[in-house]
């Protein structure tokens, strides 16, 4: 983490003081020390005057208190005595044009090879000895950020002062680091004004080779005036955006005769797991018909339900920041919702489930696990009996201890499977199974772990479920139901094997779609991207958040209104539902208030054209949701596009997709940035099988 290390120290009075007055005595260090010692809050400043030093003037002038002091040595030009102006230094000086300057701090000796000194005032007696003295110095000595050191100096002086202190000067990053892309803990510098005259704070910056990889959080200086003891502070975090040493420095701008304070600042980027996903196979833990994972009986009205996610290949629990489920209801009483959301925090307006008395039917839902490992799913009215099962876990903790999972690589939405086209060979017959390759090419093939697909029911015969899987032994899980003559999509992440039933396909990703109907039904399916293997450079990783609606165009909600027939809106989403490195929102649309005819809706990336595939039909007057990855345009806008009578649009997002390493690269998109640089090929490469 972004340590809190602090070499320096700030020499402040136990209580507070009044503010300085005239003649003023003080001496204040800023650069890799900071410290302010002002005698009129219980610290001594003190001037001794040398013998001539080869043809000049010397004095030392010094400060001490409850913490190490300060003195420098000041020498003049050579034959001349101390006078008003600015001077190049050197340690000793003695030469044509140097002032001679020999500080030290804090205990250490901070003298540099070159530096300026400002002599403000120097005022004298009627025997020519040094009465007061005003001065501003800045040397190259004591630089771990190579700003050197710096301060004001004032010995029984008149002439005002702007300065402040600062409680740390460096902020070192402990030996484990951060992994990249993620953002550590946020450590904080205080500042103190200390100056006879208030002190202005400006904008903050970052400079040096690692700017990038260091932010600001809560910042309470920047516009701020700061009288003598008043305070302000800014938190400054580490985001590494490379592997190993990382350093820069932080200003902040003030009023004070250099102009600004500086923090160093250093950490370690390292590689992380956190984000990325690993796939399962489809595997039931909830259902309240069995009392598998909760006990038996229907989910009643305005009742919460808790459900343990357990522990899913190499992922222990305790590093599962989200999980992605199908949830499935059956029996409802009643028209009703489900909510699915963290356990131990406030249950969302937003919703993952509509649906209506004796409906049967699924959505995929990505929801953060809550700090206990659980998550709460919540129905709203009625009672109804509810399914879950398990795609897939997202790696929470910054850590490569249960190895790495994958990295979406999302690209346009591209049909690679649609049975109302003659190359299929008709309608999926019931009781039977189709496997269809998924293409990327040979060299993106071998990295491909699961891919990310919406799936059609499109007018079955007779009621039934679609379930979609890798191949080989059947899972006891659905992926979506239906009912006779319906159109029902539903998002899923499905896991793939390689190909090896003929040599045409061999080594390509592929899946297979079980049809658990005793009817025949057509089948579309649309890939919207993948999961790789993490080896294949850049790619997104997943960032959990507490589900938040940001679109409903019934209330206007997200800059739109209800969509009319073949029309599209354009959306922006806000933060933090996408920041600057967002690509792709882990969302659920939601269809309501359709006419009476019937309709889809699409949604895309603005800037892009408009993909032929849908991502929610909805029949007349029904309210339908349907989970999707959604791309962004620049300026993290979407696009939705209804196809038939108007309808309102929610949409309800539980994460979002940033870019890895971070920062999106300037004018890249999520559909450009793919690793896989193209969708797959449509090929229909398929077999049907009876299972």
């Amino acid at each position: 983490m972004l340590g809190a290390i602090a070499l320096g120290a700030v020499a402040l009075p136990a209580q507070a003081s009044a503010q300085p007055v005239s003649p003023y005595n003080v001496f204040t260090v800023n650069g890799y020390y900071s410290t302010a010692i002002d005698s009129s809050a219980g610290g001594g400043v003190w001037l001794s005057t040398y013998p001539l030093f080869p043809g000049a003037e010397r004095v030392e002038v010094g400060a001490s208190s409850n913490t190490p002091g300060a003195s420098a040595v000041i020498t003049s030009l050579p034959g001349q005595k101390i006078a008003p102006g600015t001077y190049p230094t050197t340690r000793t000086g003695g030469t044509a044009g140097t002032y001679g300057l020999d500080l030290s701090a804090m205990g250490y000796e901070c003298s540099g090879d070159s530096g300026t000194i400002t002599i403000r005032s120097v005022t004298r007696d009627s025997d020519d000895n040094i009465t007061s003295l005003a001065v501003w110095y800045h040397t190259s000595g004591c630089s771990l950020h190579g700003l050197g050191t710096w301060g004001e100096i004032r010995w029984n002086s008149k002439v005002g002062y702007v300065d402040a202190a600062q409680n740390t000067t460096n902020m070192l990053g402990d030996a484990m680091g951060v992994g990249l892309g993620q953002q550590g803990p946020a450590q904080t510098v205080t500042f103190t004004g200390f100056g006879s005259d208030p002190i202005q704070f400006g904008a903050v910056s970052f400079e040096g080779t690692a700017a990038g990889s260091f932010g600001v959080g809560v910042n309470t200086c920047t516009g701020r005036t700061l009288t003598y003891r008043q305070t302000c502070s800014v938190s400054v975090y580490a985001k590494p955006t490379a592997l190993g040493d990382l350093s820069a420095v932080f200003k902040i701008a003030d009023s004070s005769s250099m102009g600004f304070h500086a923090v160093s600042l250093f950490q370690v980027g390292r590689n992380t797991a956190a984000g990325t996903f690993f796939p399962n196979e489809p595997t039931r833990i909830l259902d309240t018909r069995l009392g598998v994972g909760a006990r038996k009986g229907a989910l009643g009205a305005q009742q919460t339900l808790s459900l343990q996610i357990p522990r899913l290949g190499r992922v222990a629990e305790a590093g599962v920041s989200a999980v992605m489920l199908n949830v499935t209801v059956t029996n409802p009483t009643s028209a009703s919702y489900l909510t699915v959301y963290p356990s131990g925090t406030t249950r969302p307006t937003a919703s993952n489930l509509n649906f209506t008395a004796g409906w049967t039917g699924a959505n995929s839902v990505t929801v953060p696990v809550g700090a206990n490992g659980k998550i709460d799913i919540y129905n709203a009215g009625g009672s109804v009996d509810v399914i879950a099962d398990v795609l897939g876990v997202y790696q929470g903790v910054d850590t490569m201890a249960y190895g790495t999972g994958g990295q979406y690589q999302p690209h346009n939405t591209t049909r690679v499977v649609d049975t109302r086209d003659s190359a299929w060979g008709g309608p999926l017959p019931g009781k039977w199974s189709l496997s269809s390759v998924i293409d990327y090419g040979a060299a993106i093939n071998p990295h491909v772990r699961a891919v990310a697909v919406n799936i059609t029911a499109v007018t079955p015969t007779m009621g039934g479920y679609l379930t979609a899987w890798a191949g080989g032994l059947l899972p006891l899980a659905s992926t979506l139901n239906f009912t006779p003559n319906a159109i029902v999509p539903n998002f899923a992440v499905v896991p793939i094997r390689y190909c090896e039933r003929a040599p045409s396909c061999a080594g390509m990703p592929e899946i297979t779609i079980y049809n658990g109907s005793s009817g025949a039904t057509h089948v579309l399916v649309d890939v919207l991207g993948f999961f790789d293997d993490a080896q294949m450079g850049p790619g997104f990783r997943f960032h959990p958040l507490t589900p938040t609606r940001i679109a409903d165009t019934r209330i206007d909600l997200g800059g739109a209104g209800s969509l009319g027939p073949s029309s599209a809106a354009t959306f922006t989403a806000p933060a933090p539902a996408a920041v600057d490195e967002t690509g792709v929102l882990v969302a659920n649309v939601t269809g309501v208030n359709n006419g009476n005819a019937w309709t889809y809706l699409t949604a895309w990336a603005n800037g892009d054209a408009r993909p032929t595939a849908s991502n929610l039909n909805l029949a007349p007057h029904e309210v339908r949701p349907n989970a999707a990855f959604v791309l962004l345009g620049p300026s993290n806008k979407y696009n939705v596009y209804n196809a038939g009578s108007s309808v309102d649009v929610i949409v309800d997002v539980a994460g979002r997709f940033d870019y890895f390493p971070y920062p999106l690269p300037t004018g890249v998109t999520a559909s450009n940035a793919s690793a896989a640089n193209k969708p797959p090929t449509a090929r229909p490469s398929y077999q049907y099988s009876r299972s």
